[in-house]
Formats: structure tokens, C-alpha cells, sequence
């Protein structure tokens, strides 16, 4: 049996894997060409967002429309179920009171250096959030569950100071073409069948919108609502609107939905 895997973790925040940092790439060329040019980048993701609503267009509406301010507080809005307004609308006065001090941008900020490119700082602050608070996090709980052992050779620290010397226009172009120097590589070699080395992204993704606009619909609703721990930091009746437009409008948040319920489970647990 299996004692030991290699994983890929840290190849995506190496190389520029994802579509947010295509987002970022666009947004740093807009910017430098004018509002007006970010104008109708925000009027064309309006539109998709509109005829086709989805979390990603959501978040690129968000990102592209933003203007002004440093990176770090543009990278949040994009990488936030939540923003602040909808977070402000719901929260009681005491919570609201509570976390008043405590803003994520704060955690992008110590991790923001405005001498480097917005794709290039995009990447460093996932590599210091995301990848360590997430990723490696889910992958060693699971590995480690079924005693497997996991190695992940895109996090040797020599290996990471060199892709971070690499300059962003290699590993990502406006195109939204990714990880080209390492696919570039692994074509010169012949290290895969180029089939594989060229074909999207597949993430890990689970139905959850289908999930919880079907089967799972009466307990998500019936949960978060029924939660009394989740009235300490919701207005009840703006929560239930909340949930409740998500349920009619046909709206692109089943991770919010997601993020509620395991909230209101983890509140009732341990408050």
C-alpha cells in the first residue's frame, strides 16, 4: 500500500494557476490605460453577471470595477464571499462592534509590497494565506486521517525564492494563459502528453448550489435560521432575507449559503 504522495500544492500560487490572477493581469492593464477603459470592462462583467450569474463573475464585476486604493484592499473584495457593505448590513451592533477592529485587509496588507507588480503581490499574499490556511491545511487533515504521508516538491523553499524571482509575464499573459513557463517546460521534455499538459483547469469543486437548491435545501435554510448563536451576530429578519433572495432570485452565492451553515454549526457547538 501507499505510505508516501507527491501533491502539487504551491504550483498554482508558483506559476499564476488561477483565474483570479488573470483578473488581476486585466484590472493592472485597464488601470494604466484609463477609468474609461475599466468603465466597460466593469459594463461587460455587469452583463455576464447578469446573463449568466455566477460566483466568478460576481468577483470579477467586483475586482474589475474597483478603483482606487492599494492592491491589497482590491484583492480582498475580490477574494470575499462577503463584502463589507453586505457584512455591515448584517451584523448586529454588538458584533459589528466587536470586529470593528479586526479587518481582513489588515492580514493582505502585511504581505503587500508596492514595489512589486498586482499579479506578482497577488501571488505572495496567496502563498502566505491561502496556500498555509487552506490548502496544506485540508490536504495534511486528510492525508493524515488515513496515515499517508505527503510531499510537495513545488514547496521547496530554494524552488519557491527562484519562481519568485521570475518576472509575472512568464507564468501569466493578459490572454489568461497560465503557468506558461511550466507548461513550456513540461512540453520541451515531453514530461506528459501535451493532450494534458494543455487542457483547463480542473478544481475540486462540489455541486453546491445544486446541493443546496435541492436536497439540502430545507436543512441549509432551516439551520442558519433556526440557529439562536447566529442571532449574537446577525440581524435575524436581514438574515432571513438574505437567505431568502438567494433562494428566489436564482443568485450566485452557494458559498455564502455554504459559509452560513457551517457558521451556524460551529456557533452552536462551541458558543
Amino acid at each position: 500500500y501507499v505510505k508516501v504522495a507527491l501533491t502539487g500544492d504551491g504550483g498554482d500560487e508558483n506559476f499564476g494557476g488561477y483565474d483570479r490572477y488573470a483578473y488581476v493581469k486585466l484590472r493592472d492593464v485597464l488601470s494604466k490605460i484609463g477609468v474609461n477603459a475599466l468603465g466597460g470592462a466593469r459594463f461587460l462583467a455587469d452583463g455576464l453577471l447578469t446573463v449568466k450569474p455566477s460566483r466568478l463573475a460576481d468577483r470579477a464585476s467586483r475586482f474589475i470595477s474597483s478603483i482606487g486604493g492599494e492592491f491589497y484592499t482590491k484583492y480582498v473584495l475580490y477574494n470575499s464571499f462577503f463584502p463589507d457593505q453586505v457584512k455591515r448590513d448584517l451584523y448586529t451592533d454588538d458584533f459589528t462592534h466587536t470586529v470593528v477592529r479586526h479587518d481582513t485587509k489588515e492580514l493582505y496588507k502585511k504581505f503587500f509590497d508596492p514595489r512589486l507588480e498586482d499579479v506578482d503581490n497577488a501571488l505572495n499574499i496567496d502563498m502566505h494565506t491561502y496556500l498555509p490556511d487552506d490548502l496544506l491545511y485540508k490536504s495534511d487533515a486528510a492525508s493524515m486521517a488515513h496515515s499517508l504521508e505527503l510531499r510537495a516538491p513545488f514547496l521547496d523553499h530554494e524552488f519557491i525564492e527562484k519562481t519568485a524571482a521570475m518576472p509575472a509575464g512568464l507564468k501569466i499573459n493578459l490572454w489568461g494563459n497560465k503557468k506558461m513557463i511550466l507548461k513550456d517546460i513540461a512540453c520541451k521534455y515531453n514530461l506528459l502528453p501535451k493532450s494534458i499538459i494543455m487542457r483547463p483547469k480542473h478544481g475540486f469543486v462540489v455541486p453546491l448550489a445544486r446541493w443546496l437548491k435541492g436536497p439540502l435545501k430545507k436543512y441549509a435554510i432551516d439551520t442558519i435560521l433556526s440557529s439562536r448563536a447566529m442571532e449574537k451576530v446577525f440581524e435575524k429578519n436581514k438574515l432571513e432575507r438574505y437567505v431568502t433572495d438567494y433562494y428566489t432570485h436564482n443568485l450566485p452565492q452557494a458559498n455564502n449559503i455554504f459559509a452560513l451553515l457551517m457558521l451556524s454549526h460551529w456557533l452552536d457547538m462551541y458558543q
